[in-house]
């Protein structure tokens, strides 16, 4: 398991892979959060002694702000599904033990997206805490509102459209804020992390995850012709598509 993007190893149990089609692995719709495809030339896809080979059928768009691709319902759809994975799941329990949010406490959640990490917070920081999820995407805020909604907490959260490098909040608002697989679509980061200490109380927390494209691992039977894939997407999808390595030197 690549912990770093969220993947699980490539087998005939957990890729089910046709001839006729091609199936990529869960960090393909789980690290990016934001992906558009257009269609192009495929050629079918093959099982050998039980490793799937996934040909590309896809071009990535990019490189672009997540919320320029996340556009409509069915973009919405995708990344539910992938929020919903068990290794994501698992993730972002890992993610919120590390913050150790208590009842009482007012967070910021920096895209939001569907509102899965919102919602969960809600219930840590409750009685008497609440949480600002924003995103860029209106469909994302509409997204995160229903969930809030259907969950019973239109009370503790608050869903907003907003942009990380100009967060309108005043200085102190806030006892943490997190950014799960955000700054990366963020060409100005060093503004947005600016942004996040200046909204935080003192003493309070800013955690990000994120994923360095290069640790991404993926079997396959042309490993050299997959990581080129790989480097490939990195460089178009992405503003910071290894974050993680520099990120010390933005705080």
């Amino acid at each position: 398991r690549d912990n770093a993007c969220g993947s699980e190893p490539l087998d005939s149990t957990n890729a089910a892979v046709a001839e006729e089609t091609t199936t990529w692995p869960p960090w393909a719709e789980a690290a990016s959060l934001a992906a558009k495809w257009t269609s192009s030339p495929t050629s079918p896809s093959s099982v050998s002694s039980g490793v799937p080979v996934c040909t590309p059928t896809r071009t990535w768009i990019g490189p672009e702000a997540r919320a320029s691709v996340i556009s409509d319902a069915a973009d919405i759809a995708r990344l539910d599904r992938a929020y919903s994975t068990p290794q994501i799941v698992d993730q972002r329990r890992r993610f919120r033990a590390f913050l150790g949010a208590s009842p009482g406490e007012v967070g910021l959640d920096v895209g939001c997206g569907p509102g899965h990490l919102a919602c969960e917070l809600a219930k840590e920081v409750a009685p008497g805490g609440r949480i600002v999820a924003i995103d860029k995407s209106p469909e994302s805020v509409d997204a995160t509102k229903a969930r809030v909604t259907n969950e019973e907490l239109t009370d503790s959260v608050d869903v907003r459209v907003g942009d990380s490098t100009t967060l309108e909040f005043p200085d102190e608002t806030f006892d943490f804020v997190v950014a799960v697989q955000v700054y990366s679509f963020v060409p100005n980061v060093a503004r947005a992390i600016e942004e996040a200490a200046r909204v935080l109380r003192k003493g309070g927390r800013l955690l990000i995850l994120e994923s360095d494209w290069d640790m991404c691992i993926w079997k396959s039977r042309d490993p050299v012709f997959t990581r080129r894939m790989i480097s490939a997407r990195a460089e178009t999808q992405f503003a910071h598509a290894y974050l993680p390595r520099d990120l010390h030197k933005l705080f």
